[in-house]
């Protein structure tokens, strides 16, 4: 059920439904069936999948050590970076790119797909590597292990496609999850790079979300849903891309210095999760945090809500430093094969 924001309080920012069914027909049977999935622990973190060669460059890419220099300048003038200083890492990214994927969890094992939650993500590159929370993907997790039929599904409202998610690794104590989609056009979808350490230029980061989640888990996922088909391995082909009405989504960025305690005078846990204001709501889950030069500082996890609607929500992520981390231990695994690792 969705969560309440009358009381001040820690929520997931995830949106669970009992139960929805779309006026999509798919054919799907309930009678698919997965094989059940067996993932690895590498430490502090859980491996899905390993990582295809094509997949190391983009990684490098992402994580700053072949980044494009460029004079981008962030927020409508805040700050102009200097590309003759090399000790900068410039992202390729524009704020108006940093719109976030919505990512829908659902049911396959009854003949009609069941939508059961929703979070957002966002692209990293044009091959299809994304980050979100772990916690959006978590019951989809689980029923890959057991074998049970579901599939996670990204809208990217930019480009107009939709595409089967695919989880590659993960941390659940730091509840961050970095997977990857088929994209099979050409889309322009720039190159974000991770920020090098959880310190944003003058401690300022913001976010770009979408407020409408009424709309999402109805209308817009039946026009989702109504544009392919879900094939009987549990995938999603996408025949038709959507022209949405992007002006239902309620777009909005929220720009905060970083904060120790929310409102209420709960503090914030430094241990690599960091906290601004910001207006969040369920299904902001997995989103994107940006510094003002427009690299991806952290993933939204948790929202501490104030009893005071006036009171923005006190948003907390996890940073850059665990982020890095993550992808650095997917890249050391590159061309490993599943009998090398350790069963979790």
């Amino acid at each position: 059920m969705p969560h309440s924001f009358k009381a001040a309080r820690s929520v997931v920012l995830g949106f669970s439904l009992l139960a929805c069914s779309p006026a999509a027909q798919t054919g799907v049977q309930s009678s698919i069936r997965v094989e059940p999935r067996r993932y690895f622990s590498l430490d502090e973190f859980t491996l899905v999948d390993t990582a295809p060669a094509e997949d190391t460059a983009a990684l490098e890419e992402i994580l700053g050590r072949k980044a494009t220099k460029t004079n981008t300048q962030a927020l409508e003038d805040v700050i102009t970076v200097d590309p003759n200083d090399e000790t900068q890492l410039v992202a390729t990214i524009s704020v108006s790119e940093a719109q976030p994927e919505m990512m829908y969890y659902i049911d396959l094992t009854s003949p009609k797909p069941q939508l059961r939650s929703m979070g957002s993500s966002f692209l990293l590159h044009k091959n299809g590597l994304f980050l979100t929370a772990y916690h959006v993907f978590d019951d989809y997790l689980e029923d890959q292990q057991e074998g049970k039929s579901s599939m996670m599904l990204m809208y990217d409202p930019r480009h107009g496609f939709a595409a089967t998610a695919y989880p590659l690794i993960f941390s659940k104590q730091y509840d961050i999850l970095l997977g990857k989609v088929d994209i099979n056009q050409d889309f322009p979808i720039a190159t974000t790079v991770i920020s090098p350490d959880g310190k944003p230029v003058f401690e300022e980061v913001y976010i770009y979300t979408f407020n409408n989640t009424d709309y999402f888990i109805k209308g817009l996922f039946e026009a989702v849903m109504r544009s392919g088909t879900v094939n009987s391995d549990c995938t999603f082909t996408q025949h038709t891309l959507l022209n949405d009405d992007r002006s239902r989504y309620a777009p909005f960025i929220s720009i905060s210095a970083l904060v120790t305690r929310a409102m209420d005078g709960t503090e914030i846990k430094n241990d690599e999760r960091y906290a601004f204001f910001a207006k969040m709501i369920e299904g902001n889950s997995g989103a994107a945090v940006f510094d003002i030069v427009n690299r991806q500082t952290g993933v939204v996890t948790t929202a501490i809500n104030s009893i005071n609607p006036k009171i923005p929500n006190t948003t907390v992520y996890t940073g850059p430093e665990k982020i890095r981390e993550m992808l650095a231990v997917y890249l050391s695994v590159a061309g490993s094969t599943q009998r090398s690792l350790v069963q979790e």
